[in-house]
C-alpha cells in the first residue's frame, strides 16, 4: 500500500502557513499558551512555547559550499554534520521495520478528591495542555463534607432525608466550575462518583450505606440519574462516569471507603447495577464503566461479573487501580483479562487502569518529601512505566496517579508540586506524549542494557526517546537509516540533575532545547552526546521545523461532536496474542481526530471501533494512512470507514453507508460490531487512491441534518500480518 502520505517526498518542501508580512511569528501571536494564573511562581512561563519562533523557510540549497536553507525574515540555517563519539553505543532507528506496539497516546490524568484549596485547579489546569491528555479522573467524595475537597464548596451535593427521593437537593455550582474548566481545555471529565450522599448515609458516615430505608437502591438509580441528567441538560459533557471508588479497599477499620460489611454482602453489585441504569436512562450514550476496584481480584468473588451480566447493566469500561507492586503487575492486569474475555457480554468492554504510578511502598515511599518521586530519577522510572502499558493492547485507558499533588502531608503522588512548579516526572510524559505514534525499530552496536530507547515518526516528525538505567554515564551515537526527508531542525531535552527537574534546580524545571540546529538526516549520524547516570534525553527531528510540545496548540476536537467512543474487541480472547503484545487493536485520539488500527502479528486479526457523533460536518475528507503489505486475506478482509445515521423519531439507526479503496467484500461473512444498524451497510463506496471527499448529506436519509446523531466506524480486518492504519477525518 503506501506510507504516510508525505513520506514519498524527499527534499524539503516549503513550508506553507499564513503567517505574517514578515514570514515568521511568535507562538504567543497564535495562543495563550498560560490562561491559568499561577500566583506562587512565574515558572510555568520558561522554557514553553511561548517564546519560540515558526519560521518560513525556503527549500535546502548549496551557498559557499555550506547547504543552507533561508526564512523570509532572513533566518539563515545551515545544515551541519555529526562527529561520532568514539566507543559510544550506535542506535540505528529502521524506518523500513516498523513495530506493532506504537506510541499511543493512552496515559491521562488522575486527581485523587484531596485537592485543597479548590482554587489550585486555576492554577494548575493549564499544566495538563502540554500533556495532551485525553480525560481527567476526578475522585469526588461525595458525602464527606470536608469543604473544598468534596467540589461542592461547603454544601452538600446532595442533600435531603428518607424514603422520598424526589424531594432531594442538588447543589452543583461548585462541580460545575472544575466541568467547564476542563471543557475550556478540551479535557473530558471521568467521574468517579464517589462515596455515599448524605440521604443514603447510615450513622453520618459517607461510607455507610443505609440498609433501613427500604427503597435504598431505587433511591441510588435516582441520585446517579440526577448526576447525569444535570450535564445533558447543562450541555456540559461527561466524558465517563464511574461508579464509586475503590469499595473493596479495606485498609482502615471496617472499610476505607465503604463499609467491609456492605462491600462482602455484596451491596456494591446493587450499587453500581442501579446507578449506571440510573445514569443509562438520563443519558442512552454514557460511557458508563466500573468498578475502580483497589485490586481487581474483587470483581469474581464479591460475584460483580455475573452481577452486571444477569441485570444486564451497562458496562463500557472495567476499571481497577495498579501502583505496579511486585505483586500485582502484571497478574493483576492478566486476571481482568480473565475475567472479561471468556463471556461475550464483555465484547466492548474496555479496560481502564484508572489509577496508575510505579511508586508504591517498596519503591520509595508513600509520604516523603524527599521520595524518588519528586527527583529526577523519576523521569526514566516513569517512561518504563509507560512502555509497559504499550506493551499490552488490552489497556485502553491508564490515569496516572496523579496529576496534582494532593494535601494529605507529605504526599509524594503528584506531577506538580502542591506550589504549582513541575516534576521531572511530568517532563517524562511530556516528551513521550510528543513524539509521533507510528514506531520503528532500533539496532544497538553493542549490546548495552542499561541504554534504552524507542524511535517513533510520521510525516513531518522523527524522534529518539533515550534513557539511562545505569548507575554510571553513557555515551550514544543516533543514526536513522531509510529516513523520509533529508534534512531537520534538531532539538536536544534533557531531564537530570540540571536539566528538567525542579527538586534538584529550581532555575530549570521545564523542558528547554539545550542544541538547536539543522542536521542530515542522511548523514551517519544525528546526534552524539552523554546521557547521565538515570537520565533522559529526547531528540527531535522536525522537517518542516515546527515546535515541539504543541500537539494540544493544534487540536482538532471542535472537528466534530464525540459523543461515544466504543471498541470491539473481537480477539481478546486471544490471550497469549494480548499478553504478547502482538494482538490487533483499535484507539481513537479525539484531539487530531486519528482512529489508529493495527493487525497485529496475525492475518487473522480484527480491529474495529466507532464514535457517536453530533454536528459532523456536511463534508470531509477521509484520509487512509496505512503501512505494511495490505491485502485480501480472504472473504471478510476489511480496511474501511463506515456511517450509521441516526433516525430520532423511530430512535433507532436506520441506514448505513461504508467507504473502502478496495479492501471489502460485500459477501463477507463476518458479524459485524454490535452498534449502529448492526446489518450490512445499505451502500459501499469503493474509492481509489488513498483520500476520498465524503459527502454525508448525499448518503442520508430523509429529514436528517448534520446536527442529529450518526455513528461513525472504523473496521480492519484481516489485511494481513504486521499491517496497520491511521483513519484522519479533516
Amino acid at each position: 500500500m503506501k506510507k504516510l502520505n508525505k513520506f514519498l517526498a524527499v527534499a524539503f518542501s516549503v513550508i506553507l502557513c499564513a503567517l505574517t508580512a514578515t514570514g515568521c511569528t511568535t507562538m504567543t501571536d497564535q495562543i495563550d499558551v498560560n490562561d491559568n494564573t499561577n500566583t506562587s511562581s512565574s515558572s510555568h512561563e520558561e522554557g514553553t512555547p511561548s517564546s519560540a519562533h515558526t519560521h518560513v523557510y525556503g527549500e535546502w540549497q548549496t551557498k559557499n559550499g555550506k547547504t543552507v536553507r533561508i526564512c523570509s525574515c532572513g533566518d539563515v540555517q545551515e545544515m551541519t554534520e555529526v562527529t561520532p563519539i568514539q566507543g559510544a553505543v550506535t542506535l540505528t532507528a529502521n524506518l523500513i521495520k516498523p513495530l506493532n506496539l506504537s506510541l499511543l497516546k493512552k496515559v491521562s490524568m488522575y486527581n485523587a478528591g484531596t485537592i485543597d484549596p479548590i482554587n489550585n485547579y486555576k492554577r494548575d489546569l493549564g499544566l495538563i495542555e502540554a500533556l495532551n491528555a485525553e480525560s481527567l479522573r476526578i475522585d469526588l467524595s461525595i458525602g464527606k463534607g470536608d469543604g473544598g475537597r468534596n467540589y461542592t464548596g461547603y454544601e452538600w451535593l446532595v442533600t435531603g432525608s428518607g424514603d422520598n427521593y424526589n424531594n432531594y437537593k442538588y447543589n452543583f455550582n461548585q462541580l460545575d466550575g472544575i466541568v467547564e474548566q476542563l471543557q475550556n481545555k478540551d479535557v473530558l471529565p471521568y467521574m468517579s462518583w464517589c462515596y455515599v450522599p448524605k440521604p443514603l448515609q447510615g450513622n453520618n458516615d459517607w461510607r455507610n450505606l443505609n440498609q433501613n430505608l427500604s427503597n435504598w437502591k431505587e433511591a441510588w438509580k435516582n441520585i446517579y440519574y440526577n448526576y447525569a441528567k444535570h450535564y445533558v441538560d447543562e450541555g456540559l459533557k461527561i466524558g465517563y462516569h464511574e461508579i464509586y471508588n475503590e469499595p473493596d479497599l479495606s485498609l482502615g477499620e471496617g472499610g476505607t471507603f465503604l463499609l467491609s460489611e456492605d462491600f462482602n454482602a455484596g451491596r456494591y453489585n446493587d450499587m453500581y447495577v442501579y446507578g449506571s441504569k440510573g445514569i443509562l436512562e438520563a443519558d442512552p450514550d454514557a460511557t458508563i464503566g466500573g468498578p475502580a476496584f483497589a485490586g481487581a481480584w474483587s470483581a469474581t468473588n464479591t460475584g460483580f461479573i455475573n452481577a452486571v451480566k444477569n441485570a444486564k447493566a451497562p458496562m463500557d469500561f472495567f476499571s481497577f487501580h495498579s501502583y505496579m507492586d511486585g505483586s500485582e503487575w502484571p497478574d493483576e492486569l492478566n486476571y481482568t483479562d480473565d475475567i472479561i474475555a471468556k463471556d461475550n457480554y464483555f465484547l466492548t468492554t474496555a479496560i481502564h487502569i484508572n489509577e496508575f504510578s510505579w511508586l508504591n511502598a517498596n519503591s520509595g515511599g508513600r509520604m516523603n518529601a524527599n521520595c524518588e518521586f519528586n527527583k529526577y530519577t523519576s523521569a526514566y522510572k516513569t517512561i518504563e512505566a509507560i512502555m509497559e502499558l504499550v506493551g499490552r493492547t488490552d489497556v485502553q485507558w491508564a490515569h496516572w496517579a496523579q496529576f496534582m499533588e494532593s494535601t494529605c502531608g507529605e504526599d509524594p503522588y503528584g506531577l506538580i508540586f502542591k506550589d504549582g512548579h513541575v516534576k521531572a516526572a511530568y517532563n517524562a510524559i511530556k516528551m513521550f506524549n510528543d513524539m509521533p505514534v507510528w514506531r520503528y525499530d532500533i539496532s544497538k552496536s553493542a549490546n548495552d542494557n542499561a541504554v534504552k530507547a524507542v524511535f517513533s515518526a510520521n510525516n513531518d516528525k522523527m524522534g529518539f526517546l533515550v534513557w539511562n538505567t545505569s548507575s554510571s554515564e553513557k555515551s550514544v551515537n543516533l543514526s536513522v537509516a531509510n529516513s523520509y526527508f533529508d534534512g531537520a531542525v534538531r532539538r536536544v531535552y534533557r531531564i537530570d540533575s540540571r536539566h528538567g527537574s525542579y527538586y534538584e534546580n529550581h532555575s530549570n524545571e521545564h523542558l528547554v532545547a539545550e542544541e538547536v540546529g539543522a542536521v542530515n538526516i542522511d548523514a551517519p549520524y544525528v546526534w552524539s552526546g552523554k546521557i547521565p547516570a538515570y537520565g533522559v534525553v529526547y531528540v527531535s527531528l522536525n522537517d518542516s521545523g515546527e515546535d515541539d510540545f504543541t500537539a494540544w496548540a493544534n487540536r482538532r476536537t471542535l472537528f466534530a461532536n464525540d459523543v461515544k467512543t466504543s471498541y470491539y474487541y473481537a480477539d481478546r480472547q486471544n490471550l497469549d496474542r494480548v499478553r504478547a503484545g502482538t494482538s490487533s487493536y483499535a484507539h481513537f485520539d479525539r484531539n487530531s481526530w486519528t482512529m489508529y488500527l493495527s493487525q497485529g502479528a496475525y492475518n487473522d486479526a480484527h480491529a474495529n471501533a466507532s464514535v457517536i457523533v453530533t454536528d459532523l460536518p456536511s463534508k470531509f475528507r477521509l484520509n487512509f494512512n496505512t503501512e505494511g503489505n495490505l491485502r485480501k486475506v480472504n472473504v471478510n478482509s476489511a480496511l474501511a470507514f463506515r456511517i450509521d445515521y441516526f433516525d430520532e423519531h423511530s430512535g433507532k439507526y436506520v441506514k448505513s453507508v461504508l467507504f473502502h479503496n478496495g479492501i471489502y467484500n460485500k459477501n463477507r461473512t463476518a458479524a459485524f460490531a454490535p452498534w449502529g444498524t448492526g446489518r450490512a451497510p445499505d451502500e459501499v463506496v469503493e474509492f481509489s487512491g488513498y483520500a476520498y471527499d465524503v459527502d454525508v448529506m448525499k448518503y442520508a436519509p430523509s429529514g436528517w441534518s448534520t446536527a442529529q446523531k450518526a455513528q461513525i466506524s472504523y473496521i480492519m480486518q484481516n489485511t494481513g500480518a504486521n499491517t496497520r492504519a491511521a483513519i484522519v477525518l479533516e
